[in-house]
């Protein structure tokens, strides 16, 4: 079935590229171009399937909520990625499956809400977009520009603990405080990774 899925996105991809005739700007162009729509799909795909399961488990919302707050501060913060869609479906998967459980299981309390969010500050103020090879490097001010804009995503979902009901409040912690360990895996593995390479 994902073999299917993936053959669909080369086919709806290799379209698009040529409606949208990238070809004229350069090869290294397309490539960015056909990396994001390839990105763009899978998301969609992802968020497709995983709302129909989590709908099953009546859980729609939940995920939902969890779903806006996680993608909203990986921007900013990095994290693990997988080099298959189906590694991709599961693993997110696995993601907010946590996060549902650690909702109904964990009650979250002021300290450790305060706790996930100076570590989630921690995450974006330490996430460096200009480690991984490859990229590209960017300004000392245009990494501050990143960072601010990340603290102000992290307010915003500070500022919903406190108006939405303990619920949902947790919902957001939660997915703040499983996104910490997802980048704090992250960096344990690449300096593995450094360590080896």
């Amino acid at each position: 079935m994902f073999l299917a899925v993936d053959e669909m996105n080369e086919a709806l991809t290799s379209y698009l590229i040529k409606k949208l005739k990238t070809e004229k700007y350069g090869k290294e162009s397309v490539q960015k171009v056909t990396y994001s729509i390839h990105v763009i799909l899978n998301e969609i795909e992802k968020l497709f399937v995983l709302l129909i399961l989590f709908s099953l488990a009546h859980k729609a919302i939940e995920f939902l909520l969890a779903y806006i707050c996680l993608v909203s501060l990986r921007i900013f913060t990095g994290g693990n990625h997988c080099k298959t869609s189906t590694g991709c479906l599961l693993y997110t998967g696995f993601i907010y499956g946590c996060i549902i459980f650690a909702v109904s299981c964990i009650q979250v309390t002021d300290c450790i809400k305060a706790t996930i969010e100076f570590l989630s500050i921690v995450c974006i103020w330490t996430n460096d977009k200009t480690l991984s090879e490859g990229r590209i490097r960017y300004s000392d001010l245009y990494v501050m520009k990143f960072r601010l804009n990340g603290m102000t995503v992290l307010c915003i979902e500070i500022i919903l603990t406190s108006i939405l009901s303990s619920r949902y409040a947790a919902v957001i912690v939660c997915s703040m405080g499983m996104n910490v360990i997802d980048v704090f895996l992250f960096n344990l593995r690449r300096r593995r990774v450094d360590k080896n390479g």
